[in-house]
């Protein structure tokens, strides 16, 4: 009985000794980066984003039927807050709740 716990100790003590080991000379694989340069954001980005998270676009199961009201009002205040991205790309609604913007490029 004392053999078998004693070896039963030397072998956790032994695990213990290996992962410590391991663990001091671990070394970091991590990638160094360059620093990111500060982006100016104009005050009216944070208010659309809080008046458009207003509107009550949420399904709560499958079946329930989606409050139109609050999708139409939704998509009024995008075109409005945001004219130049209505005008400039193709708009396509899908199941008249989704909106699907396309911005056409170029390969040239």
């Amino acid at each position: 009985m004392k053999k078998g716990l004693l070896f039963l100790g030397t072998i956790i003590a032994l695990i213990i000794a290996i992962l410590v080991i391991n663990t001091m000379t671990l070394t970091s694989q991590q990638v160094t980066s360059s620093p990111v340069e500060s982006i100016y954001l104009p005050n009216d980005i944070f208010e659309h984003l809080s008046k458009s998270i207003q509107y009550p676009t949420i399904s709560f199961n499958e079946d329930a039927i989606p409050d139109s009201t609050a999708f139409s009002g939704l998509h009024t205040f995008i075109k409005d807050a945001f004219p130049m991205v209505h005008k400039k790309l193709s708009l396509h609604k899908i199941n008249d709740y989704s909106l699907l913007y396309t911005w056409k490029g170029s390969d040239s």
